[in-house]
């Protein structure tokens, strides 16, 4: 019994050897980006002339950069099937801020900082980050810049 459960094995094995690919080749890859990709940009309501931009790379680093302030972080992006059931999820992750005045004229150091907004697409170049627990309390829109 035991040797047929042996030879049974090495069939098995032998025939998923026979479909890999070629040594010094690996298989194909498909590589997805996320719609939040890109750069964006938020007008301050308390002041019109300041504008602060969020690039969203597709290693899940973000640039923020905020009248004199600029900071980075990580993100994680969750998006959903059916956003009128469960909205997307955005979880930023500051590691880095360098202490400047931002658009809002705070001089916060958000260095450490972890964020998590629920996310509504207004249609493919806008969006606004709203309150995880309230989705239609919304909180900021953001403007596609760039792709």
């Amino acid at each position: 019994m035991k040797i047929k459960g042996l030879i049974a094995a090495l069939s098995l094995l032998g025939f998923s050897l026979a479909h890999t690919a070629p040594i010094g080749e690996s298989p194909m890859q498909i590589k997805t980006r996320t719609a939040l990709v890109g750069l964006w940009a938020m007008q301050i309501p308390e002041n019109n002339t300041c504008t602060e931009y969020y690039n969203f790379k597709s290693d899940n680093s973000v640039f923020i950069k905020s009248d004199q302030e600029w900071s980075y972080g990580r993100y994680q992006y969750q998006p959903t099937f059916d956003d009128k059931v469960t909205p997307a999820l955005l979880t930023l992750n500051i590691v880095y801020d360098n202490n400047k005045m931002d658009c809002s004229k705070r001089q916060e150091d958000q260095s450490g900082d972890i964020t998590r907004f629920a996310v509504t697409w207004k249609d493919q170049n806008q969006i606004a980050f709203c309150q995880e627990d309230q989705p239609k309390q919304c909180l900021a829109t953001l403007r596609r810049v760039l792709p």
